[in-house]
């Protein structure tokens, strides 16, 4: 018998699903790489965040060290921070910490290693100010006298503290 001209209708069906299947499959690899990507952004920027919030307290507790002042210094009339009492550890883990959260120095690659390694400062960083602050008798007034910031809690980093570990 001759090939019947309606054979292909009879797998049409079959035609059709498979394209909408190509079709879905392709435009869901385009936008689960968009999808991704933007949330690798706004990860990232909110670790940033937290690592910014970390050098200026920093900052401001290396500018209220004690430090010998010529006697010509002093300007009247000015307000300043209170100083923090002498105490070489507290200086030790203050010099540490601004390392730490030293900008120049934080890489913004996106390698396993370079995350890796940003997150350990991070970690290291903010164990660090939860040290100073037991020292000094400061809380965080941000969040409540809690030391941990709201938005590191958001940041949830997996078991392992990996970022790719989120969700798995």
């Amino acid at each position: 018998m001759a090939n019947d001209p309606f054979d292909s209708l009879l797998s049409l069906e079959d035609q059709y699903y498979d394209e909408g299947y190509r079709e879905g499959h392709r435009d869901g690899l385009q936008q689960s790489e968009l999808e991704a990507r933007l949330f690798g952004i706004e990860k990232g920027f909110e670790k940033f965040v937290i690592m910014g919030k970390l050098q200026a307290r920093a900052r401001i507790w290396a500018a209220r060290l004690p430090q010998k002042k010529d006697k010509g210094d002093d300007a009247k009339g000015v307000r300043s921070l209170p100083l923090l009492a002498a105490n070489p550890r507290l200086e030790k883990h203050i010099s540490t910490l601004l390392d730490l959260v030293d900008p120049t120095t934080l890489s913004i690659a996106n390698t396993d290693d370079d995350v890796g390694d940003f997150d350990e400062r991070l970690r290291r960083a903010q164990a660090k100010i939860k040290i100073i602050e037991r020292m000094i008798g400061e809380e965080d007034s941000e969040n409540g006298g809690k030391a941990e910031s709201q938005s590191t809690t958001a940041v949830n980093l997996g078991a392992a503290g990996n970022m790719e570990d989120f969700g798995l």
